[in-house]
């Protein structure tokens, strides 16, 4: 299984992170450039809740069905693919209040490939240098949230 990772300070309140991704648009404004994001059904963050959405990834369409669990808004939570292009998916967002206006940020990503022609695509679009300029993209997005 693979991991992506990545921890760092936001001079952002927790409030206004947690606003942020607690809103509908979030998953839309945290994707790169290059990426296009089409809701196909969404349920407002909660425990269980589901998120089905397409990919857009130049012109390859991904389709991803997103589980939450452990959400809370004090801390975060995680996304479980359901259905998507991995054989395993699991993202975990997390936040801890630092000081009034400082929060630490800690994302990462378990993954599997899974061992056909999804497989084949995933390694492409979702290698080591994607998934590093993935979560440069998403730190810059938060830190300028304040």
């Amino acid at each position: 299984m693979k991991k992506f990772a990545d921890v760092y300070n936001a001079g952002v309140p927790v409030e206004k992170i947690a606003n942020f991704h607690f809103s509908k648009d979030a998953i839309k404004q945290l994707s790169p450039p290059g990426i296009g994001v089409q809701i196909l059904s969404h349920q407002p963050l909660s425990e269980g809740s589901v998120t089905h959405f397409r990919l857009w990834i130049g012109p390859i369409p991904i389709e991803w069905e997103a589980q939450h669990q452990k959400v809370s808004w004090d801390s975060g939570f995680i996304d479980i693919q359901r259905k998507g292009p991995f054989k395993y998916w699991e993202h975990h967002h997390e936040w801890k209040s630092i000081s009034k206006n400082e929060t630490q940020m800690r994302e990462y990503i378990l993954c599997e490939h899974a061992p056909n022609l999804k497989g084949m695509l995933t390694r492409l679009l979702f290698n080591a240098l994607a998934m590093k300029f993935f979560f440069w993209y998403r730190r810059k997005k938060i830190s300028n949230l304040a």
